[in-house]
């Protein structure tokens, strides 16, 4: 993910629109309002491990094309953003291949991350 960074002199943000929101586990420097345009949460996932079977997958929340999702931008340091990709698509998530997608936020200054 890191090695093809779609805009390697940008600042690195995650956009979160579920759980991360209220539990981020990864560092991050600030954070503010974000909307991924083109992109809507649905049940869209398919997955066979923790939730289902190849017989009848079960099915988890995440983005599909269309329409829009709010959520939050983390601001992401940038001297160990492997590492902190690493925390979130290790060997045992569901995501094997985490996708960059554009998100704008409200033109309001980052707020400082809240302590855990």
């Amino acid at each position: 993910m890191i090695r093809t960074h779609p805009a390697p002199k940008a600042p690195t943000r995650l956009f979160a629109y579920g759980s991360l929101i209220w539990k981020p586990e990864i560092e991050h420097i600030g954070e503010q309002v974000g909307l991924a345009r083109g992109w809507h949460r649905a049940f869209c996932f398919r997955m066979t491990r923790f939730r289902g079977t190849p017989e009848q997958p079960g099915l988890m929340m995440a983005l599909d094309r269309g329409g829009q999702c709010s959520g939050v931008l983390y601001n992401l340091p940038e001297d160990n953003l492997e590492r902190q990709f690493g925390k979130l698509f290790d060997a045992s998530s569901p995501i094997s291949r985490p996708t960059a997608c554009r998100a704008g936020s409200r033109s309001r200054p980052p707020r400082e991350p809240r302590r855990r």
